[in-house]
């Protein structure tokens, strides 16, 4: 079914519990949710006016889910999103991407190399980073409690192999907006963005070259990446999705 934002018109992320519960976020706190695969949807009143970036819920633990966005905006819930509370990001920066690497260590990225990090399961969030060189951060992924890899503005790529105590950068070759990242191993990576890019590392992000093309003329995007040993899902601007 079709989903009509009736006040506002950008949704930025999408999260499904199974096959029937599921949430979607965008811009002025729109928050809708829906109980029965999507049929009907239902807008959950008394979040925020600030934009949201995304939801999502962990992957082994989906009954604990977090929404982020603008001005530090952060909301979790421990019930799979029965009830919502907000939370303290201690910045007021624009929050787009999180990873948790298990149930109690876990990383938020944003506007101006922004790097949160948690190690209660987000209960109480500490700012790791806050490197203005490193552009506006989307995506973090890590591999193990000590190795992982944010991306972000200008194909910026940046590797820690410390918990995130110092940040490496890394070559990408591209100057595009990388929206999203995550490795199979540590050695074995992906990064996608704007303008259809895909890239990809078999050194632990030593070097990347290009994956794929689509032949895509428009300033679209890829803004999410999941990968597993043999499949690979992206989805993008206009409905796209392979």
């Amino acid at each position: 079914a079709q989903l009509n934002n009736p006040v506002f018109n950008n949704f930025n992320s999408i999260n499904f519990l199974d096959d029937k519960f599921g949430y979607v976020v965008g811009d002025g706190g729109s928050f809708f949710k829906t109980t029965n695969g999507g049929a009907t949807w239902e807008l959950q009143q008394g979040f925020t006016l600030n934009n949201l970036s995304k939801i999502g819920f962990l992957s082994f633990d989906n009954t604990k889910g977090f929404a982020i966005g603008a001005s530090g905006t952060l909301w979790l819930s421990i019930n799979s999103g029965g009830n919502w509370t907000a939370g303290t990001s201690n910045t007021n920066e624009y929050l787009r991407g999180f990873y948790f690497v298990s149930g109690n260590f876990g990383w938020i990225v944003g506007n101006n190399g922004i790097i949160l990090r948690t190690s209660d399961g987000g209960n109480t969030w500490v700012v790791q980073s806050t490197n203005t060189a490193m552009g506006n951060l989307y995506d973090v992924n890590f591999f193990d409690l000590t190795t992982g890899w944010v991306a972000g503005s200008g194909g910026s790529i940046y590797k820690t192999a410390d918990c995130g105590v110092t940040w490496t950068k890394q070559t990408s070759g591209t100057t595009q907006t990388l929206r999203s990242i995550r490795f199979l191993d540590a050695n074995t990576g992906f990064a996608a963005g704007e303008n259809w890019i895909i890239l990809k590392t078999a050194d632990g992000g030593r070097t990347w070259t290009k994956y794929a093309t689509f032949g895509q003329s428009l300033p679209l995007y890829w803004n999410g990446l999941l990968v597993t040993p043999s499949t690979a899902t992206i989805t993008g601007a206009a409905d796209r999705a392979f």
